[in-house]
């Protein structure tokens, strides 16, 4: 996956993306510590932090960063905390 990044979107591209990935995981972090979430939510945003380092554990083994099956958990995940972000302050 990392050499594919490379090869596809350049060196700024890669540094980008790992960006990208270091900000979702901070907020999949915050958001899995943050009292004012409630328990299910913070358990599922523990799991996915989780997840996005299974993920780019994945890519070692020459996983894909783009959208497919083996990661359609992490674009579901990150999309519902774009969508539901302000809801959880309330």
């Amino acid at each position: 996956m990392y050499l594919e990044i490379l090869m596809d979107m350049g060196l700024l591209g890669a540094i980008a993306m790992f960006l990208f990935y270091r900000h979702v995981w901070r907020v999949f972090r915050w958001l899995g510590r943050d009292e004012r979430v409630p328990p299910a939510m913070r358990g599922f945003f523990t799991g996915a932090w989780t997840g996005l380092l299974s993920l780019l554990i994945y890519g070692a083994a020459n996983g894909h960063y783009y959208q497919s099956p083996q990661t359609a958990d992490f674009f579901e995940t990150r999309s519902s905390v774009t969508r539901h972000k302000d809801s959880f302050f309330l």
